[in-house]
C-alpha cells in the first residue's frame, strides 16, 4: 500500500468519525426542556433592553451637545458661505489676483463654506 492510498483511507475515516460525532451533537437530547425558566426571562430582558438601548444611542446621537459631524447625520446644516481669512496670502495683488478681498491687512475669501 502506497502513501497516497493511505492519505485517502485516513482522509476516509476522518469523514465518518466526524460524521457520527455532528450527528449527536445535532439530533436533540430527549426530554430536555428548551424554554427554561431562565432562558424565557433572559429573552425577555433583552427584548426590553435592546429599543432602550437604541433610543438612547439616537438621542445621544442627535442631540446638539455632540460634535457637529455626528449631529449633521440627523439635522441639516446651514449651508451659506462665510467670510474667513487666507493665511498664506500676504500682498494685496496676490489676493486681488485670486478674486478675493483685502482689508485689515489680510486676504479675505467670502465663498468659504462651513463643511469644507
Amino acid at each position: 500500500m502506497n502513501l497516497y492510498q493511505q492519505v485517502y483511507i485516513l482522509r476516509i475515516e476522518i469523514v465518518l468519525l466526524n460524521s457520527k460525532k455532528a450527528k449527536k451533537v445535532i439530533q436533540p437530547k430527549i426530554g430536555k426542556k428548551t424554554w427554561t425558566l431562565n432562558n424565557t426571562l433572559l429573552c425577555v430582558a433583552g427584548l426590553i433592553i435592546l429599543p432602550i438601548c437604541s433610543f438612547a444611542t439616537f438621542r445621544f446621537l442627535s442631540s446638539s451637545s455632540t460634535s457637529s459631524s455626528v449631529s449633521s447625520l440627523f439635522t441639516s446644516q446651514n449651508t451659506s458661505a462665510h467670510e474667513t481669512s487666507i493665511p498664506w496670502i500676504d500682498n494685496p495683488s496676490e489676493c486681488q489676483y485670486t478674486d478675493r478681498s483685502w482689508h485689515d491687512n489680510k486676504c479675505w475669501d467670502e465663498q468659504h463654506s462651513p463643511t469644507f
